[in-house]
């Protein structure tokens, strides 16, 4: 999305609850997905994890990174979601779980 829909669609969310708002600035970030896990944590991590494929032309093994951001109470719980979401379906390195200033997701709905 834009930020001017990404704006407009925070305004929407929080004007209902928090009539008194300001809104002072909008980050954007690389990201591949979004896990919100309902466990009342409202501490946001984001991970990177490589996963590991073979590249038939070079006929070598390659790192491709991927962003998580997911919602935990410790960065070892944060750790622990991931990897059993992750499974054993592909080899991956989880290189780095880090907590965010994120203070709330707002879910992308279609308006369509």
């Amino acid at each position: 999305v834009s930020y001017t829909d990404a704006e407009a669609r925070a305004y929407q969310h929080l004007a209902a609850e928090v009539p008194d708002f300001q809104l002072t600035g909008l980050s954007k970030i690389k990201l591949n997905e979004v896990y919100f896990e309902e466990n009342s944590s409202e501490i946001w991590f984001k991970c990177k994890v490589s996963y590991i494929v073979f590249d038939e032309k070079a006929q070598k093994e390659k790192k491709v990174p991927f962003v998580f951001v997911l919602n935990a109470h410790t960065a070892k719980d944060a750790y622990s979601e991931l990897e059993s979401r992750l499974g054993t379906v592909q080899d991956y390195i989880i290189t780095d779980v880090i907590s965010m200033k994120i203070v709330e997701v707002i879910p992308h709905v279609d308006a369509a």
